[in-house]
């Protein structure tokens, strides 16, 4: 079982060893995985799930840190802003 709470403003990570279920839990927030039998309450209905695999995006020779800034990007966000979410993020 799983709970989870995430709260408005909050990003999110989920780490673990492979084989743990990371990606099958971001399929089942998603609404990607049609053979999940459980419960999903979202208390905003709408909540937008986005994900992004380490696999794909995340570029090798950059570190955690860098990798992090380039997702925020979009965000537009002032340097400190970044940099207080990247630590934040890091910390927990």
């Amino acid at each position: 079982a799983v709970n989870l709470e995430i709260y408005a403003g909050e990003m999110v990570a989920i780490m673990g060893k492979n084989g743990c279920g990371k990606t099958t839990l971001l399929r089942i927030l998603g609404g990607y995985d049609d053979e999940f039998t459980g419960e999903i309450v979202f208390a905003r209905p709408g909540l937008n799930v986005a994900c992004v695999l380490h696999n794909r995006f995340a570029l090798p020779w950059y570190t955690v840190r860098e990798n992090l800034r380039l997702r925020l990007l979009d965000l537009r966000l002032t340097k400190i802003e970044q940099h207080r979410l990247i630590e934040d993020t890091l910390l927990e």
